[in-house]
Order: C-alpha cells, then structure tokens, then sequence
C-alpha cells in the first residue's frame, strides 16, 4: 500500500471516528426532526448540524487551505477551495429519517475531491461503528478497532438491489409513478430495497448487495460512496453507462458486469423514466437548490 494522502486518510478517519460517536449516542435515543427547504419531507436535526460542524472544525484544522462542501452549511470556503484546488464533501448524516425514527442504515460520508476527481473516502455506518475508507487506485478497506486494515470487494451473489429515486414517488403524480413502477416491474429478477440512505453504498462495498440506482441524489450523498464502491471493485456509471461524475444526475453501481447489463437494460426498456424524472428533478431545482436528504420514502 503506498503512502499516497495518507495524512489525508488518516485525519478524515478520526474526524469520522469522533463524529460516529456522536452519531450512535444520539440514533440510540432518537432526535426530533425539523424541515428544510421548504419540503416537508426533507428532513435536518440538531445533530446533522453540530457533527458537520465537527468535521469542518477537524478538516480545517489540518488542512486550512481547502474548501468545504456540506449538506448543512452548503458552499463554506470557496475561497480557500480555490487556493488548493481540493474540497471536502460532507454528510454528517445520510438517513436523517432513519436517524430520527432510530432505524438502522446512518452514513457519515467523508470525500475529497482533487479538482474535480474524487481521491479519498471515509465513511462511517451507525448504529453499527463499521469505519470504511477509499484512495483513488488503492483499494477499499475496513478499518479495524486495533487500526490495522483489512481489504472489503464486492460481490452479486446476494442479487439484492437498492433503489434511491427520491420524491418522485412521494409527489402524488401518476406519471412518475407509472414511470417508476415501470422500471421497478424490468428489475423483477433482482430482490429490491428501498434503505433510504447511502449507507447502502457501504453495503455494497462490503459485498452485502449486488447494486445501487441513485437518482436526484447530492453530492455529499454519493460521492464517498460511488468512490469506496468503485474501490471494492465495482463497475460505476451512469444510468447511460457512461463514467459517473461527482456532480451527476443519475449513479449506477454494479457490482459485477452482469448486473450491471441486466439494470442497463431495464433501464433502456423503460425509456421515459429519466425524462420524466429529469422534468421532476428540474421542477423541484429552483424551489430547493439545496435539497439533500428526502429522496425516497426512507431517505428524509
């Protein structure tokens, strides 16, 4: 293993250790959610606010000439982002809804972006604890409680697929439904979930589910994710099979060939899904440019 942005690596990974805690205490309790954005389903609670807060403070301390992406505080120094050309992207909580109604599947998500190019991961499950991390070219690990390193691929035998496509579900309108349920009825052969946060990126990594469908998600929802994904050996894409983008609409992952041409080919026998949702998401844009959290019926 090189030492490429090892200290990188190692700061976000205490910076993600630290608010993990903070996290668990607060998810065995439960937390009173208010809403954001104008969105009744679009969820933030005292606790997604104070742990980006912490790992701005952690981040910063060390490396104080980069920018910050946040869910919470939005664009923090673009300034400073300029000057190194790297910018932190943080969720604090990925799941608030399930964080709220003290239900499993809670991301941290830690990623650094060199330019444009995702380079680092670091994300942290609750309630469980597990610490995963990424370099660009490196490999994906598990980083265990005596700080030793043990290498996490992925795998399809569990066939499993999660679907995040957002509030076009919620919205009521018919046409997204039908659009929806006519992707979901072409991805029949594959046992789908709906786990409402990215933490099903680290599942995936971890080998425990065979793809992921992100559409309308943020960047602080996927880009750690997408990058520890890519890490454990995954193929990621867009829902066109083009290389993902950071910024993206659309994020498919796959964890071998064959299920990746299997979801591709659903989606193209479904061809006014992303239309329709591309109309949805462009609708909901200038009303919420911030959006984050709320993308399926668990996500909020």
């Amino acid at each position: 293993m090189s030492h490429i942005y090892e200290r990188e690596r190692e700061v976000a990974l205490a910076a993600a250790r630290e608010a993990n805690a903070v996290v668990r205490q607060a998810h065995n309790h439960g937390a009173a959610a208010s809403t954001k954005d104008g969105h009744p389903l679009n969820l933030v609670t005292e606790t997604d606010v104070a742990v980006e807060a912490l790992l701005i403070e952690r981040l910063s301390a060390v490396f104080p000439g980069d920018g910050f992406l946040g869910e919470e505080s939005g664009d923090s120094d673009p300034v400073a982002g300029q000057a190194s050309g790297r910018r932190w992207v943080i969720d604090p909580i990925c799941g608030t809804r399930n964080f709220t109604y003290r239900m499993p599947s809670v991301a941290t998500n830690i990623a650094l972006l060199d330019g444009e190019r995702p380079v680092l991961a670091a994300v942290a499950l609750s309630p469980g604890g597990d610490l995963l991390w990424a370099v660009a070219g490196e490999g994906a690990y598990a980083r265990q409680a005596d700080h030793t390193d043990t290498p996490i691929k992925v795998s399809g035998s569990s066939h499993m697929v999660n679907i995040d496509f957002g509030f076009a579900l919620l919205s009521g309108d018919s046409t997204h439904i039908a659009a929806v349920t006519a992707l979901l009825a072409r991805l029949g052969r594959f046992p789908l979930r709906a786990i409402g946060s990215s933490a099903s990126l680290a599942y995936q990594a971890q080998g425990l589910l065979a793809g992921n469908l992100f559409r309308g998600s943020k960047p602080w929802d996927v880009i750690a994710g997408c990058l520890l994904c890519q890490e454990a050996g995954a193929l990621v894409t867009d829902f066109q099979g083009l290389p993902w983008s950071p910024f993206g609409e659309s994020f498919l992952v796959a964890s071998d060939a064959q299920t990746h041409g299997l979801i591709r080919q659903a989606i193209a026998d479904a061809p006014m899904v992303e239309p329709i949702l591309d109309a949805w998401f462009a609708a909901l844009s200038p009303q919420n440019p911030g959006m984050g959290e709320g993308r399926t019926a668990a996500t909020g």
